[in-house]
Order: structure tokens, then sequence, then C-alpha cells
């Protein structure tokens, strides 16, 4: 028996999350909700907050949040239908289910290489107990990895020989599912290990299957690391070492390091650190983000210090920014990796280091100032151009002004002719600055928890706006219509089910449960926030009708659009008449 949205639904409303809470940590009452310390951070105040009427939690130190069924998920650590069990005795609920239908067809394929993946790492960790192994084993103690980290990250050796196809082989391993793995190869001579000789380091998808090795080797003049080539299970692009270990560290933490190399992942552990991944030396891409971002982390890069480590942490930070993601750089301005940090001066110097965080235009200054020579104007000038392109990007109204200013400081240049955008060997798009935005996004929650609270402001905000300006803020009132047009009304501990993004959930969260929005719905309020909204789109649209109005060589067209331009002007006066 599968079960349905209904009966998901009657579990979750039979069970009372202040009880369900309470079965697992004690709960302090608090005017109408309750309150706790929150069990997944270290909390010394009661900050976990309990909401009665809306069934849900939040701690606003840590960012954990949900419903009944989360909260158990998250406590326990299983599955989805495991913690809807849990929740259903603990309520008394009558459930008869088997959790075997809910597993996913496993591919045979898939499953068998990760058998062959599996088999190899316990053999290596043998291994590297071995006599032959001796001189490994006292090079890993000497760079402070001891038995506790060895057993964390299944570190193993892989001796000459190829003493890891005779062991896989003589356990009845078919010779071309090792090959498909990659553990070993083919020559005129037979077969032979890939990893021979080196250190290992087993790479594991997000949900924890073997799917590949990252091995190191202690010999000069051989490349330090190699990874598993690409298979059916390795994508280099896609993987990110160590986040089936860093992801629940790193939303209890509320943020995720990003580092280059496996040793590096290992000097934070040895830091006590843990919401740690890596791209394993790699140029970070776009699929690898895009899953860090899952975790609603803010991601702080921390690559090596050396020259290539900063020019990585722009490429990646880049990346990330142009992808509206939220992230830091750490300020590593000592020449080493974070693995070097740690064995020249121990674990403090890294924990230091990563409180030296930059925002992503503070990096951006301090990466340009080093390429360009402000004493020249020509370089001056490129300078600007290129800081001009990531303020354009930013959405924070306070960083814009903030680093317009910072900017006219440092090159002379008049902030109206900086406004305006420089050219250098091509076109820069003016740049308009929107003081509002900031209040924009306040309008935008007042609008949503309107929409949540009563099913009138959802019917108005459809009529009467439909779209709002912050993606987080769009995609959650689209759910929120979604879930009033399947059931009329919007329970938040129903709807938290349905959204997987740790951002929108966090965004729900945060809605219902803050202070500030917590407010009784007032139709005459919520009608200013929708025509605040829909003022500053209004705005928005007439500044970018001026631009294309300056541009464009077309007769016909410039008057077309002078046309719309003047119907926009028409209408803001009505509403700054209002």
């Amino acid at each position: 028996m599968r079960l349905s949205d209904e009966e998901l639904n009657k579990i979750r409303n039979s069970a009372d999350i202040v009880e369900v809470v309470g079965h697992y940590i004690p709960v302090i009452k608090s005017g109408r909700n309750y309150k706790a310390i929150c069990p997944f951070h270290d909390d010394s105040d009661p900050s976990l907050n309990i909401s009665v009427s809306k069934q849900i939690y939040k701690c606003f130190s840590c960012t954990a949040g949900g419903n009944v069924f989360s909260f158990v998920q998250n406590y326990e650590k299983v599955s989805f239908i495991e913690a809807v069990k849990k929740v259903a005795e603990i309520s008394g609920y009558p459930l008869n289910i088997s959790l075997s239908d809910y597993e996913k067809p496993k591919d045979p394929l898939k499953e068998k290489y990760y058998k062959v993946l599996q088999e190899a790492i316990k053999f290596l960790k043998y291994q590297l107990n071995s006599f032959e192994a001796s001189k490994i084993k006292y090079y890993l103690t000497n760079r402070g990895i001891d038995g506790e980290l060895i057993d964390m990250f299944d570190i193993g050796y892989n001796g000459d020989e190829n003493i890891l196809y005779r062991f896989l082989n003589a356990k009845g391993y078919n010779d071309m599912d090792i090959v498909s793995v990659n553990l070993i190869r083919s020559s005129a001579n037979g077969f032979y290990d890939v990893f021979g000789g080196r250190i290992t380091f087993p790479i594991h998808d997000i949900f924890g299957n073997p799917i590949g090795f990252t091995a190191r080797s202690v010999e000069e003049n051989v490349a330090k690391y190699i990874n598993t080539n690409e298979t059916d299970l390795y994508i280099k692009g896609n993987i990110v070492y160590n986040y089936h270990r860093a992801k629940d560290e790193a939303k209890r933490k509320g943020k995720l390091y990003v580092v280059e190399g496996v040793m590096d992942v290992i000097a934070f552990a040895r830091a006590k650190i843990y919401n740690v991944v890596a791209t394993l030396g790699t140029a970070c891409t776009l699929n690898q983000l895009n899953e860090m971002k899952k975790t609603g982390c803010t991601i702080i890069f921390c690559y090596d210090g050396d020259e290539a480590g900063k020019a990585a942490n722009f490429k990646a930070g880049k990346l990330a920014s142009a992808h509206k993601m939220d992230i830091r750089i750490i300020d590593n301005q000592s020449g080493d990796d974070p693995d070097d940090i740690v064995n020249k001066h121990g674990v403090d110097a890294l924990v230091a280091l990563c409180k030296k965080e930059l925002s992503w235009l503070e990096y951006c200054f301090e990466y340009y100032l080093k390429k360009y020579n402000l004493q020249l104007y020509s370089e001056k000038k490129e300078f600007v151009s290129k800081i001009m392109e990531e303020i354009a990007l930013s959405d924070d109204e306070f960083d814009r002004q903030n680093f317009l200013h910072k900017l006219t400081q440092l090159t002379g240049f008049e902030i109206n002719t900086l406004s305006a955008g420089v050219v250098k060997q091509k076109k820069f798009t003016k740049v308009k600055f929107k003081p509002a935005l900031e209040g924009i996004k306040a309008a935008e929650r007042y609008i949503l928890q309107g929409m949540l609270s009563d099913n009138n402001a959802v019917d108005i905000f459809i009529n009467r706006l439909g779209f709002l300006v912050d993606d987080d803020a769009q995609i959650l009132a689209m759910i929120i219509i979604d879930e009033y047009r399947k059931y009329n009304e919007v329970k938040v501990a129903d709807l938290l089910d349905n959204i997987q993004d740790e951002k929108i959930k966090n965004l729900l969260l945060d809605i219902s449960l803050n202070a500030n929005y917590n407010i009784e719905f007032d139709e005459v309020k919520f009608m200013s926030y929708i025509n605040r909204v829909k003022k500053w789109l209004l705005e928005d649209e007439t500044e970018k009708l001026r631009m294309q109005i300056q541009e464009e060589v077309d007769n016909d067209n410039k008057f077309k659009l002078m046309l719309k331009y003047r119907e926009n002007l028409i209408e803001l006066r009505r509403y700054n008449n209002e």
C-alpha cells in the first residue's frame, strides 16, 4: 500500500507537533507556543520555536525547520516514509504499510558496480595496516591523519604488483566489471591496477554510494594525484567530493566550504569543521554548484592561497554570482592550501582563516586591484568596467551604493559617470540603481504572508499582480497558488512536504514564524503592498524603455517605444498621486 497525499495529510493532522518534538526533547511553554533547545546545532538557550497553530518549528539560529515529518526525519536521520510511520506511532494513528513499497527500483548494473567498488574500499583499507604499507601509515600519521580520520574517510593503500586486481579476481569479480569502474586497465601483459602504489580516497555520490577514487602518490617525479576516469558512475563535472557527509552539517551551520582537494577536506576535519566539500582540483562547474545550492547554505570558496587558487576562487565565484547564488570567498593570503596551513601552523590557524570571509564584491575589488595599475588611465578605466559589471549583477541596493562609493574613492571618477557605465572595447549597459528594491523585497514577504493567512489574498494577488520581483518569492507564490487551487486552503505544515528546495522552505518558515510578518490579514494594507510592487515593476520597465529609446536607430521602432514609454509615465503619475 502506498500513501496518498490525502492520507499523509491525515497522519500529519492527527499529530500534535508539541507532542512529537516532546517525544524526543524537552519543550518549554512560551506564551501561546513552545520553545526547546535546538537538537540540530550546539544550542545553549532555547532557540527552537514551535508554533501550535501552524504545526511547524523553526530555529532562527541554525535555520532548521519544518513540520512533524521533517523533525523526525532529521532527528532520527531516517527516510521520509520511515518518519511518517514513526509520527503515526507517536500520535496513535492506525497505519499499516511496508517500507519496501517505497524503495526505489535499483539499477542492477550500478548495484553490481557499487559492490565491486565497496569490496575494493574494504580491501585497500585493510592493506593500509599491512607491513608493506608501514611507510605509508607513517606518512599519514606524520601529517596528522589518525585512525579516526582514516575510518571517517575510508582511506586505503593500493600496493604494487597489481594486488587489488589479484584480490578482486580471486573473489570472483568479472574482469570487465572491474575495468568498467576504472580500478584496472588492460595492457599487452594483462590487467594492471590503476592506482598501484598510491594512497586511496574513495569518492561517493550524494547518496553515499561509492563511485570512484582519488589517489595520491608519495613518490617524486610522478603525478601527485590521479582520479578515476569518467565511467557510468563517475562524471567529474557532476561530482562533489564528501558531499554525502557534509550536507547535513552544512544545513545545521548554514555554510558549505568548498576546497580544491581531498587533503584540504581532511585538514578541515582535523579542525573539527565537517561542512566541507571539494571539487578535486578541477574547475568548479555549474552542475556542482547547483548540487551545493540544494543545501540552502551560503557557499564559501576556500581554494589554495597561491595565484592559481585565487584565480580558481574568482572563476568559481563569478559563475556562482552570475546564477544568483549566496557566496563568500575566504581571504587566503598565506600562499598555502588549507592542508599546508594546518601542517605548518596548526588547526587554530585554519579556524582563524575561516573568519576572513569576503563578500563577492569585496573579493572582486581585491582580485582586480592586483591585475590593474590604477596609475595608468587606460587600466583604471578597464578596472572600473570590470567592477561595474559585477555591481550591476548585485540585487543588494546597499552593496551597490557602497561599492559605487568605494569605486569613486579609488579612481576619482564621478559617481554619475560610473552609474552611466564605462566603455572599453565593448558596449557596457547602463546600470539603473533601484533604491527601493530592499523595500520591495519586504513588501513581497508581506504579500506572501497574506497569501498564507487568507484565501482572499491569493485571489487578489492572482488578479491584481501575479508576479513578484524576487525569484525565491515568486517560486513560493506559485506553490501557494497551486496549493490553493488544489485544496481551496493553504496549510504551512502540508506545504512543507511539497517543497524540495531548502531556500524556498526556509523562506516559507521565516515568513510563517517571524514576528515581523505574523500579523492579521488587512486587505487595505495588502493592496498597498501589491501597489508598491506594481509601481516598482512599472518604474523598472520604464527605465529599460528609456535606455532602449536611446540605443534604437530605427525610427519606427523608436516611435513605438516612445509611445509605450509615455503610457508608462502617465501610469506612474497615477500611482504617485494616489
